[in-house]
């Protein structure tokens, strides 16, 4: 790859994290307080993008870096039902979901990711009777499982041979995941660290930018009535046009205020030698005057690009000094997000209209219950494909899940979720040579005590599952061929062959 190319790599991803901020930011200082149609656009959107509550960028960051060693433990339950149409179910599918439909599975988990260690436990249940318990041990590189009353150590797969093996058969390439994994998370946030001055000349850039680059004629308002969440409106609809050359404009000016600023040159070079050398891997040093020339030049490529003669609208309506609905427009086609909030309820829904048709492709509901308590569904219902995602949150440390899905009314999923987790002070087990057995290398005793375990447990256990869902016979004479091939295998194992007993 050319010096150069890697540059304007560099330089897009810095423009892309710096328009990120300005989207969060931008709109949270104090612009425009009158009521012409061009400030009473920049108002309401102003209001809409903050909400009720203020963000602090460098806030985010500090959390961001005080909780992303921070161990943990946690609990939780799952349990599903699923129901198939008639077209879909034979007898075979009907047992299995029978099994399913009565199964819980209750976990307790702990973790510390700073050193890579988490052991979890799970204990199945099935009609309310124990069936199971199978525990997890991940150690770095190395995870571990064992079988309650089957395996009395953990059987373990290095996951570095297995990712290895895994890309050199030619199955799957991992190299550039492995490339991710090895960046420290500690240079990720450097590179995001930007300075609440520069976020601020960051956003005076944008802002004066964007004013300067869309006249005021191009903006306008008009009462309008509308109907959110099934609701009559009357509303001020407050609108700009934005043509082709206006958005090159806008990044002209952009280009040309992060040129002409000191303090922002040094952050983009920083930032760009930080993505050469942690993430590229290369030594390239990018100096000053070389960002600068790629801006005059982007720049001047901009001013000869053709933009055509499309031209986009966006619309805020707003009713009682509330943003109701947001849409973007260009010519028949349109994306609208509507929002309203009543009490302690808010209603949101994503549409889309193509060619005068609209549909509407996800719903959210958010009711606030308390301190620290929220329900929250997110719904979808689109050509007989019908999912809804319930949050009900306990607590800071508690949350109950439901995710129901329904397909053109031949298969109904239900699965319900209950997690809680907290930071704590946990102690994990290593994995070592007298508690595991590498999965690949089982001694050869180990071997036989582990199926002899497995027979007793299939038949202490899962023996009455399979007479509940009508395939006693069927697993009872699975088992004793288990126990046939465990008997022979045991008699060849402790037989001398003859020739060996001759010879001595």
């Amino acid at each position: 790859m050319k010096k150069s190319t890697k540059i304007i790599i560099a330089v897009v991803s810095v423009l892309v994290v710096a328009a990120i901020v300005f989207a969060v930011l931008y709109f949270a200082t104090d612009l425009f307080k009158t009521k012409n149609p061009k400030k009473a656009f920049f108002e309401s959107l102003e209001k809409y993008a903050i909400g009720d509550e203020n963000f602090s960028y460098s806030e985010m960051l500090e959390k961001l870096k005080s909780e992303k060693d921070s161990a943990f433990e946690g609990n939780g339950k799952i349990s599903m039902n699923i129901e198939l149409g008639e077209d879909l179910m034979t007898e075979e599918i009907e047992a299995l979901l029978k099994v399913l439909n009565q199964m819980e599975i209750n976990y307790e988990l702990k973790a510390d990711p700073e050193n890579l260690n988490a052991n979890m436990t799970m204990d199945f249940k099935y009609d309310g009777n124990d069936v199971g318990t199978v525990e997890l041990l991940m150690n770095e590189d190395k995870i571990g499982f064992k079988v309650k009353d089957v395996t009395d150590k953990y059987l373990t797969v290095d996951l570095k041979d297995m990712l290895d093996s895994t890309s050199s058969s030619g199955s799957l390439d991992l190299s550039s995941l492995e490339e991710i994994s090895e960046a420290d998370i500690d240079e990720i946030i450097d590179l995001l660290n930007v300075s609440d001055e520069q976020i601020k000349t960051i956003t005076n850039i944008v802002k004066k930018a964007l004013e300067d680059a869309i006249p005021e004629d191009n903006f306008s308002s008009e009462k309008e009535k509308i109907t959110v969440n099934g609701k009559e409106l009357n509303t001020t609809a407050y609108t700009v046009k934005i043509s082709g050359n206006d958005a090159m404009n806008f990044l002209k000016n952009v280009l040309e205020g992060l040129k002409d600023d000191e303090d922002i040159l040094n952050l983009i070079v920083d930032k760009t030698n930080k993505i050469f050398n942690t993430f590229i891997g290369t030594s390239t040093k990018v100096t000053k005057s070389q960002v600068k020339s790629l801006l005059n030049s982007t720049i001047s490529e901009l001013e000869n690009t053709d933009v055509g003669d499309s031209v986009y609208k966006i619309t805020l309506f707003v009713n009682k000094d509330q943003t109701v609905r947001l849409q973007f427009e260009q010519e028949d086609n349109a994306i609208i997000i509507d929002s309203i909030k009543e009490g302690d309820t808010t209603n949101a829904a994503l549409k889309v209209k193509s060619d005068g048709s609209e549909m509407t492709i996800l719903n959210i509901e958010e009711t606030k219950k308390g301190d620290d308590q929220y329900s929250t569904k997110v719904s979808t219902d689109i050509e007989g494909v019908k999912v809804e995602l319930t949050f009900d949150t306990v607590s800071s440390e508690k949350v109950n899940m439901k995710l129901y899905a329904e397909v053109l009314d031949q298969m109904k999923i239900t699965l319900n979720m209950e997690v809680e987790a907290k930071e704590a002070s946990v102690k994990i087990d290593k994995l070592t040579s007298n508690n595991s057995i590498d999965a690949q290398n089982i001694p050869s005793d180990e071997e036989e005590k582990i199926m002899s375990n497995l027979v007793d447990y299939l038949e202490e256990n899962i023996q009455s599952i399979a007479d509940d869902i009508g395939y006693g016979d069927e697993f009872e004479e699975y088992v004793n061929y288990l126990k046939n091939a465990l008997s022979l295998q045991t008699s060849v194992d402790t037989t001398i062959p003859e020739e060996i007993n001759e010879a001595a």
